[in-house]
């Protein structure tokens, strides 16, 4: 439990840049971990923290939204399971309205673009505008 929690610190963190808070998450130092049912509530739960951590953060200079960072470099399909997407998105609409201000998906991959035209119908109309994929 405790190397997963520890990848899961290392790969999932927020940071202040500009006066916002900026959420990091590197996929690539995650796709070891075993889907289990416990391994997927963590991630969630650390996902959440940071999301809060990072508005902490833009919070301390009068804003109420923040960045998001997802880097998806040298990841496959096989390594982001749709079912876990739906799930985040779900949780984090629920609980966090309107809080960011873009988020950015980096990738050296063409599988990606595939996934975001997957992934993006599940993902609702504010946030879908918001979401840039940049090719690194």
């Amino acid at each position: 439990m405790s190397n997963v929690v520890d990848l899961l610190d290392k790969n999932i963190y927020s940071h202040d840049m500009n006066e916002y808070g900026h959420l990091v998450i590197t996929l690539k130092g995650l796709i070891d971990i075993k889907t289990t049912k416990d391994n997927v509530s963590l991630f969630i739960d650390k996902i959440i923290k940071e999301v809060e951590n990072s508005l902490k953060i833009s919070k301390k200079y009068n804003k109420k939204k923040g960045y998001v960072h997802l880097y998806f470099n040298d990841c496959s399909l096989v390594n982001a399971p749709i079912s876990l997407f739906k799930k985040i998105n779900k949780v984090l609409t629920n609980k966090f309205e309107d809080t960011v201000e873009e988020i950015f998906i980096y990738s050296n991959s063409k599988l990606v673009k595939k996934l975001w035209n997957i992934i993006r119908f599940i993902v609702d109309s504010d946030t879908r505008d918001k979401i840039k994929i940049v090719n690194s």
